[in-house]
């Protein structure tokens, strides 16, 4: 390949990245922004200037770094478009049940939704065509079996029903045959976890933290359902 044909298509991925970060990065800001906004407030975390700030950047940095990654790959304009749109409503709804202990229907109802239309309609990538339906209720039917058994075993929810709506949301988009990496992750960055905040907060009541949920299991899950993002948008194996 010449120089000039290199630099046009450096030049090409730069645009491509700057188009689609601005572009998501705006559309989805002030949605998110004031859901966000409400969920904190109804838990009771202070929405002030710092935690403001905070909260900002921890949704353009992997908005910013995955927009990227999806341009080092060989999707279109379109596929573009809808995965990172798809990713950061991933990020919005795990920080926000990172810092509150709840997942809002608003997002996850919307990511279920929206990716069974994708997948039905059949852009691009995304060719899942019912059976992504069928991986949505099938998410969902897992993680309620699951907490169905915990709670007649133990006398105490396991999960709640909004990590199951999750799980459903994210299986509409990438389809069932990812159900068991998204879980492994989700469950191994979760016990890891567990165990970091346990050592950390030893003398602490468990209770006290999440606004009374000891682990919210939202974050893990979209930590599993990026690395599967990740792998569509540029495989790398």
């Amino acid at each position: 390949m010449s120089v000039c044909h290199f630099s046009l298509g450096v030049a090409a991925w730069k645009s491509r990245l700057i188009m689609f970060s601005g572009a998501i990065i705006g559309l989805l800001f002030v949605p998110y922004w004031f859901e966000c906004k409400r969920w904190v407030a109804i838990s009771g975390v202070p929405f002030v200037s710092n935690q403001s700030e905070k909260i900002t950047f921890s949704f353009l940095i992997p908005v910013a770094g995955f927009s990227l990654w999806t341009s080092l790959g060989n999707l279109s304009v379109v596929e573009n478009l809808i995965i990172i749109t798809a990713f950061s409503t991933l990020v919005a709804v795990s920080i926000i049940d990172a810092i509150t202990g709840y997942l809002p229907n608003t997002f996850t109802y919307t990511m279920c939704i929206a990716g069974c239309v994708v997948n039905v309609i059949g852009l691009g990538i995304f060719s899942l065509g019912l059976q992504a339906v069928y991986a949505c209720a099938a998410g969902y039917a897992i993680l309620w079996l699951a907490n169905k058994c915990y709670f007649i075993i133990t006398g105490k929810e396991g999960v709640g029903m909004g990590d199951a709506k999750l799980l459903a949301a994210i299986l509409a988009w990438v389809g069932a045959s990812s159900i068991l990496p998204v879980l492994l992750i989700a469950n191994t960055s979760a016990i890891v976890w567990y165990f970091f905040i346990a050592k950390k907060n030893a003398s602490t009541d468990a209770s006290e933290h999440s606004n009374g949920h000891t682990l919210p299991f939202g974050p893990h899950l979209g930590l599993g359902a990026a690395i599967i993002f990740c792998q569509i948008a540029n495989p790398i194996f």
